[in-house]
């Protein structure tokens, strides 16, 4: 405790030999055998835990979204547990708030003031303080009302340690929904600290059910966890939320533009954008034409970094940024764009990024700028996409040259865009967790079957 004054030493003390206290706890829940849960026909009880719901926004708050309003179609109650709200809500937060049925009780927990030492306390994504402020208020919340299931998606992780410690106390099933990976995440938002490894070791132990977006997630999760049972885990891709009427703007009969709009929209931080607009600008230099025929718009939110590379961009006219925006504006520019830019870095060869099903549902033209993974084999079968491999600026130029012709997108099947839609994904994880806690039909809830 070097450099700690005197008046803090006794309460970090204190509050670092709780948090080891807690630590034990926790280890001694991840032991517990796995709960068996049989609600029959009457209607289940949800516990969800998620650090972030609307009016914050993220990229995370939609498929929790979701999942709370299929849960109340198929009769679920559901409380849900989350961080507080941000005190000033933008209006793209307040869009999404709209959608969480009324009937989900939504509670806030406090983030820890406890005084630990860092050096001496285990530490990992979303706060190992935050598990006991997350517990406590989860039991103070629902007293006698045991839930029949918890459920913890994340990011942050600090919930899924939740989830089990609270499964195991009140002897129901906990579901652990990996929306991003925890210690094999490859990008910055999920900040580790030194026991992230050991605790989703336990966690995924005694889990129910584990779900994962893609694929290659799932079974790279379960080469990497030896104590995770294959059989507990399955895949719930994102999707794409409906638009309102007025977003579904088409370019039929539009007037003709000076310049193309190729738009990327989402949160431009986790993406290279700054390599991407470093091989833009020498397919420019070797293409000079091309550069007073397109524009390329960053709508969403940005790092300094990409901000730096926008602004710097050495071609004046051709890069432009919009902040962020409600989901409905940002479906709108997708619908009236000529194209859509999707950004593919080498190491989201796992990741499906959730725009992905936007775009296709736009049914626009798609420069897809690196080739390979989850999202390259979703792209390669989706007609108006083009691919182009990462650092060649000759493919870029051929890829840009194809938009500014101004390509007719073909029809996105019908089947195709019911079955990626984010209200249909859902349902198929509510079945799921159905199974799980042995419902049955009959209990006057609409039943929604998955695939």
């Amino acid at each position: 405790m070097t450099g700690v004054s005197w008046r803090r030493a006794p309460r970090i003390a204190v509050d670092t030999a709780r948090v080891w206290y807690q630590a034990a706890s926790y280890l001694a829940a991840s032991r517990t055998t796995r709960a068996v849960r049989h609600v029959g026909t009457r209607a289940p009880h949800l516990l969800l835990l998620v650090r972030h719901l609307p009016p914050a926004v993220n990229g995370g708050i939609y498929r929790p979204t979701a999942l709370m309003q299929a849960a109340v179609s198929n009769g679920w109650r559901v409380t849900a547990l989350c961080q507080p709200a941000p005190e000033s809500p933008s209006p793209a937060g307040l869009e999404v708030k709209a959608r969480i049925p009324s009937q989900v009780r939504v509670v806030e927990w406090q983030f820890s003031q406890a005084d630990v030492s860092g050096r001496l306390t285990p530490s990992l994504d979303g706060g190992f303080s935050n598990i006991d402020s997350i517990i406590e208020v989860a039991r103070r919340t629902l007293g006698s009302d045991v839930p029949d299931l918890v459920l913890a998606t994340g990011p942050s992780f600090a919930e899924f340690v939740a989830a089990m410690v609270l499964g195991a106390r009140w002897k129901v099933p906990y579901a652990l929904d990996y929306r991003d990976e925890w210690s094999e995440c490859p990008m910055h938002f999920v900040q580790k600290g030194n026991s992230d490894r050991f605790w989703e070791s336990r966690v995924l132990s005694q889990a129910g059910l584990v779900t994962f977006t893609t694929e290659a997630q799932r079974q790279h999760q379960i080469r990497t966890f030896p104590a995770l049972n294959a059989r507990v885990t399955d895949v719930v891709p994102n999707g794409w939320d409906e638009p309102p009427a007025d977003a579904r703007t088409s370019l039929e009969g539009a007037p003709s533009r000076g310049r193309i709009q190729v738009v990327f929209l989402g949160n431009v931080s986790i993406y290279d954008a700054p390599g991407f607009l470093h091989v833009l600008a020498a397919t420019l230099a070797a293409q000079p034409d091309l550069a007073s025929r397109i524009e390329v718009g960053f709508v969403g939110m940005k790092e300094p970094k990409d901000i730096k590379a926008i602004t710097e961009f050495p071609i004046p006219g051709v890069v432009t940024s919009v902040a962020q925006v409600p989901l409905s504006e940002a479906q709108r520019l997708m619908r009236s764009a000529e194209a859509l830019l999707y950004l593919n870095p080498a190491r989201f060869n796992r990741y499906v990024g959730g725009k992905a099903w936007e775009y296709i549902a736009a049914g626009r033209p798609v420069l897809v700028y690196g080739e390979g993974g989850e999202s390259g084999a979703l792209f390669e079968g989706y007609g108006p996409a083009m691919l182009v491999p990462r650092g060649n600026p000759a493919a870029l130029g051929e890829a840009l040259e194809r938009i500014v012709s101004r390509p007719v997108p073909s029809p996105v099947d019908p089947g195709f865009l019911r079955e990626t839609a984010r209200p249909f994904r859902a349902a198929q994880h509510i079945t799921k967790l159905e199974c799980l806690i042995g419902k049955s039909a009959g209990n006057g809830a609409s039943s929604q079957q998955g695939g």
